[in-house]
């Protein structure tokens, strides 16, 4: 499988490399997840890093940044970060033809027409401990530098709202999708940040759940090793044990600020 392309913004760049000194630079990563070759993303629209020779699963990776998925004996995905170019926007759904009524919608499908730019994506997917990477999201050279995420852009599955359609759900009952963050510094937590892609609390801002590219705030985590993302679902009046895995978000351009330090 081909690698990915490293995609970088390379904004407000700041470099110095003298002999006997050492190299330092200053930059922002923009991870924009477009992929070089459709031709190998699955019937269910996904691409993960798999090599023929190894049993473990390869990070999708640009530059420093470094986004982790897990996968099972049979190497399906299970969870962490995969590419997905999978999208259908809501209203297109609810004025689907008939020929498309019956049409199974994968969960790695995103509640909008297109990837944030491009048709190109990261999908997540929280499954139980056992079933994800040790962490998610890592900056690869955190020994020679700094790693700062800034923010990125998120967005709902198609599946977490045709079902929260079908409960008839609406402002005020109480249900919420809420995405955390949670940096790392070895075992130190650095911070968190919170981001709800439906709120239908009591109080809440939120009158309908997110159906396009909304922008996340990350600069409160502040210096990072590691990143773990988890998601909290709960929808008034669904059943439990019939209530689909909705433990899914999308994501795209993920922005960081970078500063590495190398003594010669």
């Amino acid at each position: 499988m081909k690698k990915i392309l490293f995609c970088i913004a390379a904004a407000l760049m700041a470099v110095s490399c003298f002999k006997d000194v050492g190299y330092e630079a200053t930059y922002t990563l923009l991870a924009t997840f477009n992929y070089t070759n459709p031709d190998l993303f699955a019937d269910d629209s996904l691409v993960i890093n798999f090599p023929d020779e190894s049993e473990s699963v390869l990070p999708i990776q640009y530059g420093d940044l470094a986004f982790f998925a897990a996968a099972d004996s049979d190497r399906k995905f299970t969870g962490g970060f995969a590419l997905s170019t999978g999208n259908w926007d809501i209203e297109d759904w609810r004025n689907r033809s008939e020929e498309d009524m019956d049409k199974e919608i994968a969960p790695y499908c995103v509640c909008d027409s297109t990837a944030y730019g491009d048709s190109t994506y990261m999908i997540f997917h929280q499954a139980d401990e056992s079933l994800m990477p040790e962490h998610d999201f890592g900056f690869l050279s955190y020994a020679v530098g700094t790693c700062t995420p800034t923010g990125c852009r998120v967005n709902n599955i198609l599946n977490a709202l045709i079902y929260a359609e079908s409960l008839g759900l609406e402002p005020g009952d109480g249900s919420y999708i809420m995405l955390t963050a949670t940096g790392y510094m070895g075992e130190q937590v650095t911070g968190t940040s919170d981001f709800y892609l439906l709120d239908y609390r009591s109080g809440s801002k939120l009158d309908e759940p997110v159906t396009e590219w909304e922008y996340w705030d990350l600069s409160g985590l502040g210096n990072v090793q590691y990143v773990d993302f988890s998601i909290d679902v709960n929808y008034a009046g669904a059943d439990a044990a019939t209530m689909p895995d909705l433990n899914y978000f999308c994501m795209d351009n993920f922005s960081a600020s970078i500063h590495i330090k190398q003594q010669q």
